[in-house]
């Protein structure tokens, strides 16, 4: 009986040394900014309408959420994830931005762990009020390059927080010539030679590879016929809702490639959802990597589609 207490002790004293306490996990969302303004709100919401996308999943789905706060106020918000603060000498903020980053010039800096382990601090501090409109414009591609590497990081440590497969890896690499990080719990939707398709739940979704001979030019007209065309085939008649979809460009295993993010929808199933779709052609071959999820209990969608993207980002062609 007491070598049994004894064990219950160790164990719990083991317990408690080695488990972070929950008050030391950073707070707030993955892509919500806690951005410290003042009376610098037309700023704050000037940067607002240049960082910020949103995206139709179908629902609208912002890529951050961003909340305006006054120092005053952020004994609130301390132990948030993601902190941004606005600042020049005469701002009622200058010096809560003096004390995280000391007496600094004019410009960007950044700080981890400041209020709580794992925190991420980003100041702006501007010589006077007049220029800091133009500071944050100057600095805008700088700041969402810094919130969006942090929120995929998140991102990347979510999916792969399971595991990987590497079973599928190995059959996917002998069978498609194609290596990639797959994350455990994917299963196998259809498996033909151009045309490979997973399938995951809580939530559903997929991802799927196609690839083509033919080299199609990389308009979005083109690809989203293609999808169509696939949709058809593999998903029961999946269309895209083209008047909301979002289209950029990124580089993909150093080749330019399309990206397009908006909703799909089947009329037949009265069903619909958000999907990512990337294209590009690279040595001779054209390829089509998709990830769609449906998911009506949740609002927002968008980060599924970039956790694909995430798996797509880890692929290696032989």
């Amino acid at each position: 009986m007491l070598g049994r207490l004894r064990a219950f002790v160790v164990l719990f004293l083991f317990l408690t040394i080695t488990c972070k306490a929950p008050e030391e996990i950073p707070r707030g969302g993955e892509n919500q900014i806690i951005l410290v303004c003042d009376d610098a709100l037309e700023e704050a919401e000037y940067f607002n309408s240049i960082v910020n996308d949103t995206f139709h999943t179908p629902h609208r789905d912002p890529l951050f959420h961003i909340d305006y706060v006054a120092h005053e106020q952020f004994i609130s918000y301390a132990g948030f994830k993601n902190v941004l603060i606005f600042s020049f000498p005469e701002s009622p903020n200058y010096t809560f931005f003096k004390r995280i980053f000391g007496n600094v010039k004019e410009g960007v800096y950044k700080a981890k762990n400041v209020f709580r382990r794992g925190d991420f601090v980003v100041g702006v501090l501007a010589p006077k009020k007049q220029v800091l409109k133009k500071y944050v414009e100057d600095y805008s591609l700088v700041l969402k390059e810094l919130f969006l590497e942090r929120y995929f990081h998140f991102l990347r440590m979510k999916a792969y927080f399971t595991g990987r497969d590497k079973k599928k890896e190995k059959e996917i690499r002998k069978r498609y010539g194609i290596s990639l990080k797959l994350p455990e719990g994917w299963q196998y939707w259809k498996t033909e030679n151009n045309f490979l398709s997973l399938v995951k739940h809580y939530p559903d979704r997929f991802i799927f590879i196609y690839t083509s001979s033919a080299k199609p030019n990389l308009m979005p007209q083109n690809i989203l016929d293609i999808r169509d065309s696939l949709a058809e085939i593999y998903y029961e008649g999946d269309k895209v809702i083209r008047s909301q979809i979002k289209i950029d460009t990124l580089e993909f295993l150093n080749e330019n490639a399309l990206r397009i993010i908006g909703p799909w929808a089947n009329d037949t199933l009265v069903i619909g959802g958000g999907f990512i779709s990337i294209a590009f052609n690279h040595n001779g071959k054209f390829y089509l990597l998709d990830g769609g999820i449906f998911a009506p209990e949740r609002k927002e969608k968008l980060e599924y589609l970039l956790r694909a993207q995430i798996i797509f980002s880890t692929i290696k062609l032989e």
